[in-house]
C-alpha cells in the first residue's frame, strides 16, 4: 500500500468510528505548534512514517513505521477526569486496532505489529489519551525499471584537480585538461576565469573560504559537475549530476 492510501483508510476509520470527532495528519512538529482549541477530540492524528529496507531470503523489502495517537482535551488538574479520558481513550484505540487487523485492507499487518503507552500531556497539558506505533512491509520491486532511465553507462568524474604549492600566503591549482571539460574558477564570488583544456591559477588565500573552481562535462545530453572549494590549507570537492 501507498502512504496516501493509509492515509485515506485511517481518515474512514475516524469518520466510521461513532466517538472520533475528527482526523488530522501531519508531522508532529506541526501538531506541537497547533493550539488544542483547534481540533475538536476525542481526535485521531496520523502522523507521517518512517520507512527501512531490508532483504530477506532474495526478496527485498520496505518496512513503513507508522504512529497514531487517540487524544481527548481534559481539564487542567483534574486527575479523576484525566483517568477517565486515559480508558475512554484506550477502549477507542482497541476499536481501531481489531479491526485494522481484522480487516485485512493493510493484508500483512498482524496484532503483534502494534504497541501503544499512555501519552499524559502531549504537548498541552490538558491532552490526554493513547499513542499506537505498528509497522508492516510490502514486497520492492526485484528488477530494475528500465524504462525509467535514459542510460546505464556510468560517467567518469569529469574533475582533475591538482592541488599544489599551497603556503601561508597563497597557492597555486593546477587543473590537468581533458576533452570536453569546461573549467570556471570564482574566487570571491566573482567569476574570473573560464577555460577548456590545463591551465594554472594563484589566489592569495585569506581565513575564509577564497575561492571555488568548477570543472563541467556533457555525455549524452546529460550535464555533470565537480566542485571543489578552497581555503586557506584546506580544500574539497563534491561531484555531482546537474
Amino acid at each position: 500500500m501507498r502512504i496516501s492510501e493509509i492515509v485515506w483508510y485511517f481518515k474512514q476509520l475516524a469518520a466510521q468510528h461513532k466517538n472520533i470527532r475528527s482526523f488530522a495528519y501531519m508531522n508532529e512538529i506541526r501538531f506541537m505548534a497547533m493550539q488544542p482549541t483547534e481540533i475538536d477530540y476525542p481526535c485521531l492524528i496520523l502522523f507521517a512514517p518512517a520507512t527501512m529496507y531490508d532483504g530477506t531470503e532474495g526478496q527485498a523489502v520496505k518496512k513503513y513505521h507508522w504512529s497514531f495517537c487517540l487524544f481527548k482535551y481534559t481539564k487542567i488538574d483534574d486527575t479523576d477526569e484525566q483517568d477517565f479520558v486515559i480508558d475512554e481513550t484506550e477502549t477507542i484505540v482497541e476499536d481501531l486496532i481489531v479491526r485494522i487487523v481484522n480487516e485485512g485492507v493493510i493484508d500483512t499487518i498482524d496484532i503483534k505489529d502494534f504497541n501503544s503507552e499512555i501519552v499524559k500531556g502531549y504537548t498541552h497539558d490538558n491532552l490526554y489519551g493513547w499513542r499506537v506505533n505498528f509497522s508492516f512491509s510490502i514486497a520492492m520491486p526485484d528488477c530494475i525499471n528500465e524504462e525509467m532511465w535514459t542510460s546505464f553507462d556510468i560517467v567518469e568524474n569529469p574533475s582533475a584537480f591538482v592541488f599544489e604549492n599551497i603556503a601561508e600566503n597563497g597557492f597555486e591549482v593546477t587543473l590537468s585538461g581533458e576533452e570536453g571539460i569546461t573549467y570556471k574558477v570564482e574566487i570571491d564570488e566573482k567569476t574570473v576565469k573560464v577555460k577548456d583544456g590545463s591551465f594554472s591559477f594563484k589566489v592569495k588565500t585569506q581565513d575564509r573560504l577564497t575561492a571555488k573552481v568548477v570543472a563541467t562535462k556533457v555525455v549524452d545530453g546529460v550535464q555533470y559537475q565537480s566542485i571543489a572549494y578552497i581555503s586557506n590549507k584546506k580544500y574539497s570537492g563534491l561531484s555531482m549530476p546537474i
